[in-house]
C-alpha cells in the first residue's frame, strides 16, 4: 500500500495536467490507475517507472475528460478558446468571461424560483400569466378569462409588478419593460387604419405570395417586397413602412426577416418558403409546452371554484341562490344585489363556476345549477 502511495504520487508531481482540478479527484485517479497497471493480467509484471506512467495516463484522461465536459475537442486545444464548441460551451460556461455561476445552474435556479413566485400570486393574477403564455396574444388571453381586454391589461400589469417584487425579493427591482409581442398593444397605425387584425393574414398573405409567383424570386429584400406590395395595390400599403410590413408579416405566421446577400446587397428580407409554410386559417397543433400550460391554467380555474370554503363565505350563498332560482335560473345583477357584493366579484365566481361545471350559464345571460338545466332540457 505504502508502494501503491508512493508511486500515484510520483505520477502526479511529473504531470501537470489538470492541475486545477480538485487534488482529491486527481489523487484517487493516479491511486486507480496505479492499481489498474498492476493487476492488469495481459501485461508483463511492471516495473515502478511503468506504474509512474500508468498514474500519468490516469491524471491525463481526467484532464481530457474534464476539458471534454467543458466542450473542449481533443484536437485543437492548442487554438484556446477557438476550438471550443460554441453551443456546449456556452452551456457551462457562458459567454461572459466572469461570471458567479455557469449558466446551465442559473437555468435550474430560475425555474425553480418561478415556481415558487408564481405560487404566491393572487389566483385571478396566475390565471392571467398564464394565459397569456399559453395565448401569446392578450387580446385572445382576455377572450379566455372571459375578462375585456382593459381588465386584463391592468390584471397582467399588476402580475407583472408583484412578480418582479417576488424576484428580486430584498432588492430594488427594475422597472416593468415593455411587452414585446407583435400584437401585444394592437396593431400599428398605419395597419390599423386599413385593415383588422383579423383582416391580416386574409389580405398581406396572398399579396405577398402573389409578388414572389410575379417576380419568380425564391428571396426579397424588405424594402424591395414592400415597394412591390405599394404600387400594386397603394390603397393598402402606400403609406407603409417596413415595420409596419414586419407586424403585419408576423400576424401571417411568417417566419421574421434575416439578413443575407442578394444582387450584392446584405440586407433583410424574407424567403419565399417562409410564405408557403404559414397557414394561418389552421390552427397549429399544440406542443408540449402549449399542453402543460393549458392544464396549469385549467388546474387553476377549477381549484378557485371547488376549493373548501367557510360555512359563511358568500360564494356558497350564491350557489343557494342559483339552487333555488330553479330552471329559470337567475342573473349575476340579481345575485349581486342579494349578496350585497361587488357586481365584478359575483360575475368572476359565476365564470370559475361554470368553467369548472358547477353552474351552467344560458344563452340570455341567467345562471342555473347543472340538475335544473337537466330538467329544462
Amino acid at each position: 500500500m505504502d508502494d501503491l502511495e508512493r508511486y500515484a504520487r510520483a505520477g502526479m508531481k511529473a504531470d501537470a495536467s489538470g492541475c486545477g482540478l480538485d487534488p482529491d479527484d486527481r489523487w484517487e485517479a493516479a491511486w486507480f490507475a496505479v492499481v489498474e497497471r498492476l493487476y492488469d493480467p495481459a501485461a508483463e509484471p511492471p516495473a515502478a517507472k511503468d506504474l509512474i506512467y500508468a498514474a500519468r495516463q490516469g491524471l491525463w484522461a481526467l484532464s481530457s475528460a474534464n476539458l471534454h465536459t467543458h466542450g473542449v475537442p481533443s484536437s485543437g486545444r492548442a487554438d484556446g478558446e477557438k476550438s471550443l464548441r460554441p453551443q456546449f460551451a456556452r452551456y457551462w460556461l457562458g459567454s461572459q468571461v466572469k461570471q458567479t455561476e455557469a449558466p446551465f445552474v442559473a437555468a435550474i435556479t430560475d425555474r425553480i424560483a418561478l415556481a415558487q413566485v408564481l405560487a404566491k400570486l393572487p389566483l385571478a393574477q396566475r390565471e392571467a400569466v398564464l394565459a397569456l403564455a399559453l395565448y401569446q396574444d392578450r387580446s385572445k388571453a382576455a377572450g379566455a378569462l372571459g375578462l375585456t381586454y382593459s381588465a386584463f391589461s391592468s390584471r397582467i400589469d399588476n402580475a407583472r409588478r408583484a412578480v418582479l417584487e417576488l424576484w428580486h425579493q430584498h432588492e430594488t427591482p427594475h422597472g416593468l419593460r415593455r411587452d414585446q409581442r407583435s400584437n401585444g398593444f394592437g396593431l400599428r397605425p398605419r395597419v390599423a387604419a386599413v385593415l383588422t387584425a383579423e383582416q391580416v393574414p386574409q389580405v398581406v398573405l396572398p399579396d405577398a405570395r402573389a409578388v414572389f409567383a410575379r417576380l419568380g424570386a425564391e428571396r426579397l429584400h424588405s424594402k424591395k417586397l414592400l415597394a412591390e406590395l405599394a404600387s400594386a395595390r397603394p390603397q393598402i400599403y402606400g403609406a407603409w413602412d417596413a415595420y409596419d410590413m414586419a407586424q403585419a408579416l408576423r400576424l401571417c405566421d411568417v417566419p421574421p426577416s434575416r439578413q443575407f446577400t442578394l444582387d450584392g446587397q446584405y440586407r433583410q428580407g424574407y424567403e419565399r418558403c417562409g410564405l408557403d409554410e404559414a397557414h394561418p386559417e389552421v390552427a397549429a397543433e399544440p406542443d408540449a409546452c402549449d399542453i402543460i400550460l393549458a392544464a396549469w391554467l385549467d388546474q387553476t380555474r377549477h381549484a378557485a371554484a371547488r376549493r373548501e370554503l367557510p360555512a359563511k363565505h358568500p360564494r356558497l350563498r350564491m350557489r343557494e341562490l342559483v339552487s333555488q332560482a330553479g330552471p329559470e335560473g337567475i342573473t349575476s345583477g340579481a345575485l349581486a344585489d342579494q349578496l350585497t357584493s361587488h357586481r365584478a366579484t359575483v360575475r368572476r365566481w359565476l365564470r370559475e363556476d361554470v368553467q369548472a361545471g358547477l353552474l351552467t350559464k344560458s344563452a340570455h345571460g341567467r345562471y342555473s345549477a347543472p340538475a335544473a338545466a337537466a330538467e329544462v332540457a
